[in-house]
């Protein structure tokens, strides 16, 4: 199996990419460092080559659920707020 860790180079991506190599997994490291830029697109359509699982461990998905758990939790205040009697 070949994963690649977007996002690799961070904290949570490194310590992904370490786990799975020491458990002899192909790991292909997505990175601005190494060479992908994810908001151009540059290189990544060769970096995703024969890849058959990718890893979302960017600082982008951090960013992405937060702002999804903070509008939940504002659903819930809200729906808790105009529920009571």
């Amino acid at each position: 199996m070949k994963v690649a860790i977007i996002g690799a180079t961070g904290a949570a991506g490194s310590h992904t990419a370490a786990k799975l190599r020491h458990r002899g997994v192909d790991v292909v490291e997505i990175s601005r460092s190494r060479g992908v830029d994810l908001i151009s697109g540059r290189g990544l359509t060769d970096a995703l080559h024969g890849v058959t699982v990718a890893v979302d461990a960017s600082a982008a998905a951090r960013a992405r659920l937060l702002a999804r758990l903070h509008t939940m939790a504002a659903v819930a205040s809200s729906d808790i707020s105009t529920s009571a009697p």
